[in-house]
Parts: C-alpha cells; structure tokens; sequence
C-alpha cells in the first residue's frame, strides 16, 4: 500500500522531499515536482475541455421514467409520524443537496480509506478505533444544516408544533447515517481483529454519536455559516457557508466524549456513568435546541433571507 501511495501522484512531493533531504542531486527533487505541476496542467485542460462541452451541450427536456405514484411515508419504530417525515426529508437532502453530498461522502471516505490502509500494516489492532473516528468526522459535517437548509426554514417556522419534531427529525437521521453505522463498523472490526481496543472503541462509538446526536442541531442553531441559498446553489463549491468555527467547537466535545469510556475503563461504575452521561446528553439537549429554534428562528431565517450574520447577533442581543 505504501509503495503504491509513493508511486502515486500522492507520493511524488514527498520523493522531492526526501531526494532534498539526502542529497540526490537537483535532477531527482527537481522531476517529481515537474511532474507534478505538468499532471496539474494537464488536468486542468482536461476540466476546461469537459466544461467546455457541457456547456455547448443542449438542455434535455426531463421525462418521467415511470409515472409518478404517491410515495410511501417512512415508518420509524418509537417515532411519531411527524418525526418519521422529517427523516425521511433529511435522508433525500444528504443525498440530494450538493453541499450536503460532499459532506457526506468525506465523511464516510476518510474512515474507511483509514481503514483500509491500517489493515496493511502492523497496526491492525488500532482498527476498531475507526468507529469513534467515524462519528466524529460524521458531526463535523452535521452542524450547520439548518444555514444549509437556507430560506425554507419559513416552512417549518409556520407550521404549529413543527420544531419538536424537526428536531428530533434531524437527530433521527444523523444516527441514520452516521451514528449507527459508525457504532456497527466498530462492533465489526472488534470482532474481526479482537482487539484489545476494541470494548473502548465500541463504547466511544456510542458516547460520540449520542453527543452528535443532540448536540449537532443545537450547534447549527448557535454558530451558523450562512451561504448561498440552497435554492440558487447548484453545484458544492458554491459559498455554501463556512462552518470551520462550528468545526472546531464540536470537534473536542465530540471527541472527549469518544475517549471517555476508554479512560473510565471496565468497571461497572464505569458503565453507569457513560450510561448516565448519554441519557443526560439525550434528554436535555433536545429541548433546549427546541427553546433556542423558537427564540432565534426569526432571526436566522432574516440572515439568511439577506446573507448578514450581523443580524443574528443583533437579534440575539435584543433578546437577551
């Protein structure tokens, strides 16, 4: 794997640096990074000459490929069938929205190239930690969905009683598509390397995702990035937001919460506290998230109705 990687484009900056390094000559610093620079160029012709034909390409008139039939509603156990449609609507926006798709697909991408790649070396047993690191990576990208969401937040500050379930929607679909996967990848890798990690990598699993669950909405709500509409943004790069603050501050909640079972160990206090920790996490943060949507949904829906955060805070100021 690793020869492969060096052999690769990814490789040739770090050959230049190591021929610097020992004194191979000019010519074997000098030719990986030619070489990366004409791959670079060439690339980029490549993408003007691609973009060039789509463009000069006629519109397609879209054609239903088979008629449209009511959709079946989702069916959640233990969720209410306002919970359920919000769901159902996140599952279709991280599929759908660009921006949403590029996180999505990081999100999922760097753990398991992780994987992959530690499973080739002598650290096979650190596998199972792929599981927490998979829920963390999963809250980065799940803590400004409301700015991603944009102006049609009017639609759920208009209907009576949506908030609630709005947000236990959002956390619902999060475990969808990040918790629990993140929990089950950590389950599997302990059972299939039976590592010594593998009890703490499971438990951080669990920990994590319940903080990302309730916490990633509240967060969404309190540190916005607001972009480019989402009605007017068609492709991912554009201005959909700067979430790198929001980023930052979820990063070591989430990843505290990760390494907590590992330092309590395996004691049954130990559990009770983790357990106790995530039902607190659980039940208290939800409501407050409902609290704060009811306070500053005006306001955030004005920011981003005019792309000023400036407002926000101002709105935030009032309130207080």
């Amino acid at each position: 794997m690793i020869d492969v990687l060096a052999a690769l484009p990814t490789g040739w900056g770090y050959s230049a640096a190591l021929a610097a390094r020992d004194d191979a000559g000019t010519g074997a610093v000098l030719l990986p990074l030619a070489a990366l620079l004409t791959s670079g160029a060439l690339l980029h012709l490549c993408w003007i000459a691609l973009t060039a034909r789509a463009l000069r390409r006629p519109p397609h008139r879209a054609n239903a490929r088979r008629p449209a039939v009511p959709a079946r509603g989702l069916s959640l156990p233990f969720a209410t069938p306002q919970v359920a449609a919000v769901v159902s609507r996140e599952l279709v926006t991280w599929l759908r929205d660009p921006a949403r798709g590029v996180e999505l697909r990081s999100a999922w991408l760097t753990p398991l190239l992780m994987a992959l790649i530690i499973a080739f070396t002598d650290w096979s047993w650190a596998l199972p930690l792929v599981g927490p690191a998979a829920a963390v990576f999963g809250a980065m990208v799940a803590i400004n969905t409301y700015a991603l969401d944009g102006t049609a937040l009017w639609q759920l500050l208009t209907t009576p009683g949506a908030l609630k379930a709005d947000v236990h929607g959002r956390m619902a679909a999060w475990a969808l598509l990040f918790g629990l996967p993140a929990i089950a990848l950590a389950a599997v890798l302990w059972a299939a390397t039976g590592s010594p990690l593998g009890g703490a990598a499971l438990g951080g699993a669990i920990t994590a995702a319940a903080a990302v669950c309730a916490g990633a909405p509240l967060l969404a709500l309190v540190m916005p990035a607001v972009g480019t509409d989402a009605r007017d943004r068609i492709y991912p790069g554009q201005r959909a937001g700067d979430p790198t603050g929001g980023q930052m501050t979820i990063f070591p909640v989430v990843l505290l919460a990760a390494i907590l079972p590992g330092v309590i160990g395996g004691s049954w206090w130990g559990n009770v506290l983790v357990a106790v920790l995530v039902a607190t996490v659980l039940g208290a943060t939800p409501a407050l998230t409902v609290r704060l949507l009811q306070r500053r949904g005006t306001g955030l829906l004005e920011a981003m109705t005019t792309g000023d955060t400036g407002l926000l805070r101002a709105a935030a100021r009032t309130k207080s």
